[in-house]
């Protein structure tokens, strides 16, 4: 099966973004487009029919004026009456969609450059997207998807990527609540130099929690976890939900104690993001004397993985990178992820801020 979808240019580079944040790569570094756009598809639709209640809750706080009192009852009313519907799903959603994302809405229809994408069916999703089209009788195929693309892109970030890996967080889930510990794959790959094998990093982790991260880019998953390479005890630490690969029951209880419960707790008042063991690749760019700087600056100091010209590339955790980053100012420009960059700025933001109102 092959479906041709018309979408406006800014919709389309919005996918794309999400496509190369996400990391939605072959072995060979290549993005997988037809991989992404079936994905957000066939999760986004599944997601959808997980949080009926949760849209329902979307439209009534949409439709409460600035008294809190509901404008529309007999809107409600009606969602509530049509619930069983057949169409129930897709009517539920555009409703939502046209309410909570006008904005959004109006930026696609007023785009005058277009481009087609292609889904195409593969053996794994191909009874599932036939489901999708068969739910929509009164709809083309190529509407329906561009509806539930559309709707994809209207959830912010953090649901997005909840969405493209729901099978892992589904599972992630599971586990958390019948307190069964796991064996969690990064999907970064490290290399033995001496044996010249390659591996994926891996944690045994207990999980205390799947939780959001402060700055509501992220879901991290939050617990007890040791490297499963090494003999160091476990610590508290967090993973981002896009950076695993695979999880794997280990078929074993556990249990936290009141003093770990605590520490958690404390670690997670900061954001999940600030809880150490969430390792990414980093590109920073810095001046002439911002590398002078990263010499002479010891203490907390990463390692970088390589260089080209002034641009050093990291694998370290995001949080560490940029404290140690803070005194830096202007000599230094994180380049991706963008999150980190953000959040240097605005840690510059508020220090000028701070320093004008004394």
């Amino acid at each position: 099966m092959e479906k041709k979808v018309s979408i406006s240019l800014a919709f389309y580079n919005k996918l794309i973004q999400d496509m190369e944040t996400f990391g939605f790569k072959n072995q060979n570094g290549e993005y997988k487009q037809n991989h992404f756009f079936t994905t957000v598809i066939v999760n986004t639709y599944k997601y959808r029919n997980q949080n009926k209640n949760l849209l329902i809750e979307q439209i009534k706080n949409v439709l409460l004026d600035k008294d809190n009192k509901l404008v529309n009852n007999e809107i409600i009313n009606l969602i509530k009456e049509k619930e069983n519907s057949p169409y129930f799903n897709q009517n539920i959603t555009d409703l939502a969609i046209l309410l909570t994302n006008k904005t959004y809405e109006n930026e696609v229809n007023n785009e005058t450059s277009k481009k087609n994408i292609f889904i195409r069916s593969t053996f794994k999703n191909e009874d599932e997207l036939e489901e999708i089209i068969n739910s929509s009788s009164d709809l083309a195929a190529s509407t329906i998807f561009k509806n539930i693309l559309q709707e994809y892109l209207s959830y912010p970030m953090y649901i997005r990527e909840k969405i493209l890996f729901l099978d892992i967080f589904d599972k992630l889930k599971y586990l958390k609540d019948n307190n069964l510990s796991c064996l969690v794959e990064s999907k970064k790959e490290y290399k033995n130099y001496q044996t010249g094998e390659t591996y994926f990093n891996s944690f045994v982790f207990d999980i205390y929690d799947i939780v959001v991260g402060k700055e509501e880019y992220h879901y991290y998953l939050v617990g007890k976890g040791k490297n499963n390479n090494n003999k160091y005890e476990p610590t508290t630490m967090s993973m981002k939900l896009s950076s695993i690969k695979q999880v794997i029951s280990l078929n074993k209880t556990f249990s936290f104690t009141k003093d770990e419960i605590s520490s958690i707790k404390e670690k997670l008042a900061n954001g999940a993001e600030w809880i150490g063991g969430d390792l990414k690749e980093i590109i920073v760019e810095f001046s002439d004397y911002g590398t002078k700087l990263y010499e002479s600056l010891y203490k907390d100091r990463p390692n970088y993985e390589s260089i080209e010209g002034n641009i050093y590339t990291f694998y370290t955790n995001g949080v560490a990178l940029v404290n140690y980053l803070k005194p830096f100012g202007r000599h230094a420009k994180i380049l991706s992820p963008n999150e980190l960059n953000e959040t240097l700025l605005s840690f510059y933001e508020k220090a000028y801020k701070n320093l004008k109102n004394c």
